[in-house]
């Protein structure tokens, strides 16, 4: 009997399985041109964390363009559009408003993860926070929204978010170390300014055992 052959190709067998070894594709960004696309990148949907982790990675490369001069010709428009985004983030009271915190899409992000666990989403957000903080730190005219910035870290259901990402097990550094670095970042803030609300809210936040082993994690980026 002759064999019969199958038509276009198709085969019984199942598609093949990457193997654990093959590199996976790397992560995307996309180049910041207008801080009204920046605002669109980090505006938080619980349907659409991937789009936000997006978000995030293209402002974790454009802060770092900033922070370590890549492009000394293009770094005026990146600090306009950072300085537009930024102020566009404003609460309308930016000491007495919690409901919508300065950054507050960010912020809905991190409680978000904490709330479901999500540990890739806090330990993305906790990190940007960090990085936009040592990036304003060097920036003399950035000095206000860096303060405010400190200011609502130091608000007592963002202080709880640290506090939860510091106290993770200890197999989870990916968690732990951008949330130790945050609390560096705003307590060596403008020379150290708000070190003194830091100190009067080591009980809430900073449990000393903790903080000294955490510190064994701290990373220079």
């Amino acid at each position: 009997m002759s064999k019969r052959f199958r038509e276009d190709g198709a085969t019984d067998r199942p598609p093949k399985r990457p193997r654990p070894d093959q590199p996976r594709q790397a992560a995307t960004t996309e180049d910041i041109q207008f801080a009204r696309q920046l605002s669109q990148l980090l505006t938080f949907r619980q349907d659409g964390i991937d789009q936000l982790l997006h978000g995030v990675r293209s402002f974790k490369a454009f802060l770092e363009s900033i922070l370590y001069h890549r492009d000394e010709e293009d770094r005026a428009r990146q600090l306009s559009i950072l300085r537009e985004y930024l102020d566009s983030e404003k609460p309308a009271d930016e000491h007495n408003d919690t409901e919508r915190p300065f950054l507050g899409q960010l912020w809905q992000a991190w409680s978000f993860a904490a709330q479901n666990n999500t540990d890739h989403l806090a330990s993305s957000v906790s990190a940007i926070f960090a990085l936009l903080l040592r990036t304003l730190a060097g920036l003399l005219d950035f000095r206000d929204q860096g303060l405010l910035l400190c200011r609502t870290v130091l608000q007592h259901q963002h202080l709880r978010l640290v506090k939860r990402g510091l106290d993770a097990p200890k197999h989870k550094e990916f968690v732990i170390s951008p949330c130790l670095r945050l609390a560096t970042e705003v307590t060596s803030f403008d020379g150290g300014v708000l070190a003194r609300e830091i100190y009067k809210r080591r009980e809430q936040t900073f449990d000393v055992a903790t903080l000294r082993w955490n510190l064994g994690l701290l990373r220079t980026e």
